[in-house]
């Protein structure tokens, strides 16, 4: 955000002028001000590195502790912050349950 002038910098239409990391995070600033009960995140931290994806699950838990969080994703990291994981493959249910220790260790097949 320092290279758009900090807090005093001007956000163009659309968030031009942001990269797509800084959208998604700006995107779920706006769930954690609404106090959603339920979040629906497609995809929203897949431009952000682990680390901050995982600072981003922290802040909706803590901030929504009752909201229900429902998450698509391709990557596994931070799969171990949801209660159970639905694995779909072409349109499919493939497996269903808690997060498994050696499931974060892979990527959700396309």
């Amino acid at each position: 955000m320092t290279r758009i002038g900090g807090l005093d910098g001007q956000i163009e239409e659309g968030g031009k002028n942001l990269s797509f990391g800084e959208r998604q995070i700006i995107s779920i600033c706006r769930i954690l001000l609404a106090k959603c009960k339920v979040v629906l995140i497609d995809e929203a931290t897949s431009h952000l590195d682990a680390t901050v994806h995982q600072r981003m699950m922290s802040l909706i838990s803590s901030h929504l502790p009752t909201a229900t969080v429902i998450c698509i994703t391709h990557v596994m990291h931070g799969l171990s912050d949801f209660d159970t994981v639905i694995e779909m493959a072409n349109g499919k249910v493939v497996s269903k349950g808690p997060p498994a220790a050696d499931s974060i260790s892979h990527e959700i097949r396309p």
